[in-house]
């Protein structure tokens, strides 16, 4: 199947609790050892490509960047989730 070369998305924001529902069954792209140490989530660094339709779980630092040995979330630095859903391509 061909990929966009654009396309429109939407995201909306998630609490801790509805993305740790969401995730249940999806596939790990985590590229960040730590990260995905402290999601208890395999480590999968690979590239993805979203095409229509497709949904994404996202998961970021806010507050400072994650030290790369981290076993906990330092002071100051918490995990924000979004999801991210492809609507068309344009």
């Amino acid at each position: 199947m061909p990929q966009p070369k654009a396309g429109v998305m939407v995201y909306h924001t998630l609490s801790e609790e509805e993305f740790n529902i969401q995730r249940v069954g999806a596939e790990s792209h985590i590229g960040n050892q730590a990260v995905a140490r402290l999601l208890h989530a395999p480590f999968n660094p690979n590239h993805i490509e979203l095409n229509v339709g497709d949904t994404a779980l996202v998961v970021y630092t806010e507050g400072g960047k994650l030290p790369y040995n981290a076993t906990s979330l330092p002071e100051g630095i918490t995990f924000a989730y979004k999801c991210v859903k492809i609507l068309e391509e344009i």
